[in-house]
């Protein structure tokens, strides 16, 4: 069960670098394009989804074939899949992202089923998902979240912690701890698409957030 919030002020959040790149495909990339649309008309991601987005650039995401979206020949399919499903929940698209990520059963899947019922939202729902996933690497890269008071936190993300934070700043209203989460959730979202992007194409160097150099 998750933990119960306490804390009455809002916790001190991780600020992004100032390097934080905001595209997280390669530049030639449709898939990068058609991100810079998303992001343009939808803004950043809210906690709860808002009304759907980016009609052109959602048709182009779910009508074109793999190796054109990526830019790249698709090596993993279902890779390929969590990068339609992230970049249609981007545009506030929950039933089209969702059709994808629930068929997909791998960690990729799950992650992005876990961020689709936690923006539902449906919380319980969203834990049940993150449980399902366990583990992830991206967890490391996303560094560590204030505990609750007197509760200890574990090291690297913990995404049970980060349900509880959302759901306690949309019970309470509290607006400023609402952009800071936010924050939190977009720097979450791109990793998971230069991730799958990278796992959709086979190589560790795709360029954009998380590649190296």
């Amino acid at each position: 069960m998750a933990a119960t919030i306490e804390a009455t002020e809002p916790p001190d959040f991780i600020r992004l670098p100032a390097e934080f790149i905001m595209n997280p495909f390669p530049s030639s990339s449709p898939a990068a394009r058609l991100f810079t649309e998303i992001r343009h008309e939808a803004g950043r991601p809210g906690l709860v989804f808002g009304r759907p987005r980016s009609k052109a650039a959602v048709e182009e995401v779910i009508g074109l074939a793999n190796d054109q979206l990526l830019g790249a020949r698709a090596a993993d399919p279902g890779m390929a899949s969590a990068v339609r499903a992230g970049l249609l929940l981007l545009a506030d698209r929950m039933e089209d992202s969702h059709a994808l990520s629930q068929d997909l059963d791998t960690p990729e899947g799950s992650y992005w089923h876990g961020i689709l019922h936690r923006r539902e939202p449906d919380y319980s729902n969203a834990r049940y998902w993150f449980r399902a996933l366990g583990d992830h690497p991206l967890f490391r890269e996303l560094g560590s979240l204030p505990a609750a008071r007197g509760k200890p936190t574990r090291p690297g993300w913990d995404p049970f912690r980060f349900i509880d934070l959302c759901e306690d700043c949309i019970r309470k209203g509290n607006e400023e701890t609402r952009g800071e989460l936010e924050e939190l959730q977009e720097r979450e979202i791109l990793l998971l698409l230069a991730h799958s992007y990278r796992g959709a194409v086979g190589t560790e160097r795709a360029g954009g957030i998380g590649a190296a150099p």
